[in-house]
């Protein structure tokens, strides 16, 4: 079966984001990044073969996240309930139509997000504001954001609470994220941060899709 998901995405989505910066890395994803951070918007199909799409919209450190992550991040929603916005595209007609609506949903609350996040500054604000379940990845995020800024008290404050709180939940990936925040909580007491977190950045970078890294 034809993709004309894609081909839709080629006609009326790309040439929006394209000047905005962001490159496209699949057929139904675009990032962009800069100052440490990747910005990333996919379309996902459904598995169920009905060809329904919605679109995800996240922003993600590189050097804090080994995997491509959704938070902070949303999906496109309808705005008069607050549901996630899934629409069809078994055929290039429908496609279009959805295609071209959805543009409008990016405008309005994908940009302003992008925006937002595209500096470490407004990223680290932005994370202020976030409630997460896993507030240990939370709290983790907002040590790093620090760290890169150089605001060393604000790292380890972050960086001790997310200690503890890996330490509480117990479970076996979390020492090895206590081992991960010990080595940048002894690089800002060092006064390198900024040497860990290249190298992090450089291990990091493939699975964001990035792969050369300034």
């Amino acid at each position: 079966m034809a993709d004309e998901l894609a081909k839709a995405i080629t006609h009326v989505i790309y040439p929006v984001l394209k000047p905005e910066g962001f490159q496209r890395i699949r057929r139904r994803e675009f990032i962009r990044h800069g100052d440490g951070i990747v910005q990333r918007l996919g379309f996902q199909v459904n598995s169920w073969g009905g060809r329904d799409f919605c679109v995800s919209v996240s922003a993600n450190i590189i050097a804090s996240n080994e995997f491509v992550t959704l938070q902070p991040g949303f999906r496109l929603s309808n705005e008069t309930n607050g549901s996630d916005l899934w629409l069809p595209s078994r055929t290039s007609e429908e496609a279009r139509t959805s295609v071209e609506l959805v543009l409008g949903f990016i405008e309005k609350q994908a940009l302003p997000f992008f925006e937002r996040s595209r500096t470490i500054e407004g990223f680290s604000d932005l994370l202020a504001e976030e409630k997460w379940a896993s507030n240990h990845h939370l709290q983790f995020q907002q040590g790093v954001a620090a760290a890169i800024q150089g605001r060393a008290d604000d790292a380890e404050r972050h960086l001790n609470e997310a200690k503890q709180l890996y330490a509480a939940d117990g479970r076996e990936w979390c020492f090895k994220k206590i081992d991960q925040v010990n080595q940048l909580l002894e690089a800002v007491a060092a006064g390198n941060a900024p040497q860990v977190l290249s190298q992090w950045m450089h291990d990091n970078a493939n699975a964001h899709g990035v792969n050369h890294v300034s």
